[in-house]
């Protein structure tokens, strides 16, 4: 009897845990792994991604990725249109150009499907018209922060960024909080951490983007259409160890807080907590990239680029993978057994 076997025998066998049953299939699978970088870009977003990787959900599913942060999308996209990453995570609107420019690019799922940013701001602003005549500061134009807050202006709040306020690049998060202490800026979109920081020096926060109802694609995993056709099960696998990954970070609260301790490279128990508390509802159970908020992005690309109008939100996602699991029960019976 292989070694396979004799672990498939004592699954079926019973008496073992959960826990127990998952681990037993990654080594009954550890032969086969097959490796490949995974590239991505997100900081704070990945939590799915790194649960997948430290809890081994990659590895029962025979995949063994090596997974590498690189500051930028555009760089991401890069390796993955390259074949050096052949799956990748990343911010929406930087691969949604490159796939515009000519790249197969294409997403196989969603990953935050909603504006992660909170807007602080000055004591002095108590409602968002307050806004107006004020300089708001963002890490760099084009950046997500700067598209993110753009797009409340007009969308929820009627005002004309660089008309009724000023957009003013900082260069970081650092940048921005230095820039809202000097009066350079009465008001930045933050992620946790930043908004944490402002917090403590008296600036409050007026609105959790988030919260808006604005639908937005801020990350996703992507892949080529070409990389998907020779390797479905690859992708297939991949997605199963994601939406593991999802269901991991939302119902094992202390489990993600390891993690993302150790990715986000911090011991500062408020800020991990803070991490989780924003982060812990915003990834789908069933991970369906929204098609409105990659049809919010295209209209904001089809501004500066009129080729965008060309496209709809379909030509730019491939959902087969999702649907499968989702129509299997696949993800259901994740749930039910948490």
């Amino acid at each position: 009897m292989t070694r396979r076997q004799v672990l498939e025998a004592l699954m079926a066998a019973g008496g073992l845990t959960g826990a127990e049953r998952l681990g037993l299939a990654g080594v009954a699978l550890a032969q086969k792994h097959e490796r490949f970088k995974l590239v991505y870009a997100s900081a704070t977003s990945g939590g799915p991604l790194w649960l997948a990787q430290e809890k081994r959900r990659f590895q029962a599913h025979g995949l063994d990725p090596e997974l590498v942060f690189i500051s930028g999308t555009t760089a991401v996209v890069q390796s993955t249109v390259s074949g050096e990453s052949p799956i990748s995570y990343a911010a929406a609107p930087a691969t949604l150009a490159a796939a515009i420019a000519g790249t197969d690019l294409v997403f196989i799922a969603g990953g935050v499907n909603t504006l992660v940013y909170d807007l602080v701001v000055h004591p002095s602003i108590a409602r968002p018209e307050d806004l107006k005549g004020k300089a708001i500061g963002v890490t760099r134009f084009g950046a997500s922060s700067d598209f993110s807050i753009r797009l409340v202006l007009e969308r929820k709040w009627g005002l004309h960024p660089d008309k009724d306020v000023t957009i003013r690049q900082m260069g970081d998060n650092r940048g921005i909080v230095s820039g809202l202490q000097a009066g350079i800026i009465q008001a930045a979109p933050l992620t946790t951490d930043a908004r944490l920081k402002a917090e403590k020096l008296g600036f409050k926060t007026l609105v959790d983007l988030g919260s808006l109802g604005i639908d937005y694609q801020h990350t996703a995993p992507f892949s080529t259409r070409d990389f998907i056709k020779k390797h479905e099960d690859t992708v297939r696998r991949f997605l199963k160890a994601f939406v593991e990954g999802i269901h991991l970070f939302r119902t094992d609260k202390a489990g993600a807080l390891a993690v993302l301790a150790k990715y986000a490279k911090t011991n500062d128990a408020e800020l991990l907590e803070a991490y989780y508390k924003d982060y812990a509802d915003v990834f789908p159970k069933v991970p369906y990239p929204t098609l409105g908020g990659i049809q919010v992005i295209l209209d904001d690309l089809a501004k500066k680029n009129p080729e965008a109008r060309k496209f709809k939100p379909e030509d730019f996602v491939d959902v087969r993978f999702v649907r499968e699991l989702e129509a299997s029960g696949y993800i259901d019976r994740l749930y039910r057994g948490a």
